[in-house]
């Protein structure tokens, strides 16, 4: 099985439902790849928002499925590749939001980051971006994340076996 093919294909398809993006970490958490326009932004956001080390670590322990999710509701999907019980790569799908979200939503979100001194500048850039993040009922993404899973591993998960991990 060539995970890279089956990876390409698997972007290709998800993109058919609209805006979903694919990212590609290493086990040390570099960004290898993605097909995301904003994808220096946005990995930067996934770090920041914590959900880049919740996935390593969940990662590092587990083979099935993680949701990463945010304070503002956006959230990410990573399945994993291993060698053997060491983890190779973090495949991840989004940002997308489960339902709607409204500026006071993002504002009272970006609350809970305030510990971290994030710029005006990098707030306005984080706007911008969020209006292009796609919304998607959890269930479907859960079916990506479950495909995702199987064309990285051959196996076959039910629903209940995707794990959720809120970044706060």
């Amino acid at each position: 099985m060539d995970v890279f093919q089956n990876m390409e294909l698997f972007s290709e398809l998800i993109q058919c439902g609209g805006n979903i993006y694919t990212w590609c970490y290493n086990a040390d958490g570099s960004l290898l790849q993605s097909n995301c326009p904003e994808a220096g932004f946005l990995s930067g956001a996934f770090e920041i928002f914590g959900c880049k080390k919740k996935m390593l670590d969940y990662g590092s322990r587990h083979t099935t499925p993680v949701t990463l999710g945010t304070a503002i509701g956006m959230t990410w999907a990573a399945a994993f590749e291993k060698d053997g019980s060491v983890l190779k790569r973090a495949w991840v799908i989004g940002p997308v939001f489960y339902q709607d979200v409204t500026l006071r939503g993002i504002e009272d979100g970006l609350k809970y980051y305030s510990k971290l001194e994030i710029s005006v500048a990098w707030t306005i850039q984080l706007y911008k971006a969020l209006e292009k993040v796609p919304t998607l009922q959890n269930t479907i993404m859960n079916r990506y994340l479950l495909m995702m899973h199987y064309c990285l591993t051959g196996q076959r998960l039910e629903l209940s076996s995707v794990n959720s991990s809120a970044a706060q």
